[in-house]
């Protein structure tokens, strides 16, 4: 099975952050715009209403943790990745504190713009 179809039955396997992380970067020089939007893939949708009742506390450690990452992170791949594990053991930590079990599978970034 493809990923593209089947929209309604896994819809909710997925929860995505109601807006745009936007946040300040710094390199060396300069400060640097990053808007980032992301989705949490669940283990199973029965968990859903519990995650995206608890989104606030989720959005506020990734901003923590996003802010605080050097520009340079965002500009290869191989930083992306790093970011995006990083965020990913966030998110778990935070949805497992308030849930009460890790019931995040992944997260996916589904679109980053650094300026």
């Amino acid at each position: 099975g493809g990923g593209d179809g089947g929209e309604n039955e896994g819809a909710q396997l997925f929860v995505q952050l109601e807006k745009p992380l936007i946040f300040n970067v710094y390199s060396e020089d300069s400060v640097h715009f990053v808007r980032l939007t992301l989705q949490i893939k669940l283990t199973d949708p029965k968990f859903a209403p519990l995650v995206q009742a608890n989104l606030t506390p989720i959005v506020h450690n990734l901003l923590l943790l996003l802010s605080d990452q050097p520009y340079f992170q965002y500009q290869t791949v191989a930083g992306k990745k790093k970011v995006r594990d990083e965020a990913l053991a966030v998110v778990r930590q935070v949805v497992k504190e308030h849930v009460g079990q890790p019931v995040v599978d992944n997260i996916f970034f589904t679109s980053l713009v650094v300026q």
